[in-house]
This record gives C-alpha cells, structure tokens and sequence, in this order.
C-alpha cells in the first residue's frame, strides 16, 4: 500500500496543498500509520519530483525552482521565486491555507515534518515555516 501512495502523490500537489487533488483514498491514513523511514522515502520521493520538475510554475507570479528534505529535522525547503513583491505575512497566510486544506500534508505535519519555504521577490527574501500547529 505504502509504495503504491509513493508513486501516486505528486510533488505539484504538495507544493500547493491542492485539496482538488484529494481523493477518498488520498492516502493521508497511510502516511498516518506509516513509520517514520517511510515517511522519510515519501518526502524524499516528492523532492526528486520536484527538482526533476524545476522550475514548476505554480501560477502566474510563483516558480518553484527546488527542493531539498532533511532527514535529521523532518524538513522540507521548497526554494520559491516570486515575479511580484509579496510581502512575507501575505505569502504565510496564502500558502497556510493551500497546506492546511491538503489531508496528506497535514497527515504529514501530524508526523512532525514541517515545510520551510525561502522566497525570493524582486527586492527582497524571506523564509516561511509551517508545521502541524499552523493548520
């Protein structure tokens, strides 16, 4: 069941928390009763997609162009460039609203991994973090 959900979940779903992409089996009971080192394969898993995928044009105005997971934090850094100046609170509450709406990010968060994202705009940069507490 657990590899199945490894090739099912994508990267672009994780990066926007898309609640479209949730199915009733979205596999966030999976990840739920997971251990922690499948856990970790699945994260790394969505990293590999990502970075294969770079840049990933998530809208008009956001590109992902990378990502990293670190194992010994439970950490996900999504590496974002803006097209426009977002101010740092605004991109928080957008961003927590696509994670939060997304079962297998949350299910995710609930293993204690959380997602980082350093941002880029055209006249400065941020970082941002998340983890269950947010949603």
């Amino acid at each position: 069941m657990f590899k199945q959900l490894l090739l099912t979940i994508t990267a672009s779903f994780l990066l926007i928390g898309g609640a479209s992409a949730q199915t009733s089996a979205d596999g966030s009971e999976a990840i739920k009763s997971a251990t922690m080192a499948q856990v970790h394969e699945l994260a790394e898993s969505m990293v590999k997609q990502v970075n294969a995928s770079a840049p990933i044009n998530v809208d008009a105005i956001t590109s992902v162009t990378g990502a990293t997971y670190t194992r010994s934090n439970n950490t996900f850094l999504y590496r974002v460039k803006l097209a426009t100046n977002i101010r740092s609170d605004e991109f928080f509450q957008t961003q927590q609203k696509r994670l939060c709406a997304g079962k297998i990010v949350v299910a995710m968060m609930e293993r204690t991994v959380q997602f980082v994202y350093s941002v880029t705009t055209p006249q400065y940069g941020y970082t941002v973090a998340y983890n269950y507490f947010h949603c």
